[in-house]
């Protein structure tokens, strides 16, 4: 995959706290790619949002991969 040019987006995958690992798992597998941000719910317990920044091509790949693996919920932040 080439370098896209991409409008920095702030995103967040929501998703349950057992599946941690696996999403942690994913973003080792991708080198870090970017910063993350996690933040525990505090109306649902038991679900976490984890934020970062999607600005390059491989960021935009973890994510899909990420949302795909875990079945997390994504939100865009960028507004």
């Amino acid at each position: 995959m080439g370098n896209l040019q991409i409008k920095p987006q702030r995103v967040v995958v929501q998703l349950n706290d057992c599946l941690m690992a696996a999403f942690f798992s994913v973003w080792l597998d991708y080198d870090k790619p970017c910063i993350l941000t996690v933040t525990p719910s505090g109306k649902a317990p038991g679900l976490v949002g984890i934020g970062f920044t999607v600005d390059n091509d491989k960021t935009l790949e973890f994510m899909s991969k990420v949302v795909k693996s875990t079945g997390g919920r994504l939100w865009n932040l960028t507004k």
